[in-house]
């Protein structure tokens, strides 16, 4: 007799729970903070944002941030961010 506590799990649902695949949202959320963390330049807002990938995922983010105390005339400025995730850890980081 055998007893599976995962019986009625495709074995696709059990390879997720195995690996912690996390939602779009979450990984937005994990690079999000992090970006915000990270960036030395005041941010005004958060401008879009794209996930792509399973369970090695990739966030793309944009901000509009505020550089006048840098250079008073600079009207607008942007800042992308790309963090690579596996599970729930950030494995690269990028911003230009």
């Amino acid at each position: 007799m055998e007893t599976d506590k995962n019986r009625g799990t495709s074995q696709a649902e059990q390879a997720r729970k195995e690996r912690d695949t996390i939602g779009n949202g979450l990984a937005t959320q994990i690079c999000d903070k992090y970006a915000r963390e990270s960036t030395r330049y005041p941010i005004k807002r958060l401008q879009n944002s794209k996930v792509t990938g399973d369970y090695e995922k990739t966030v793309t983010i944009s901000y509009s941030i505020d550089r006048t105390a840098e250079d008073p005339n600079v009207i607008y400025s942007v800042l992308e961010a790309e963090c690579k995730l596996r599970g729930r850890q950030i494995v690269d980081y990028n911003e230009r």
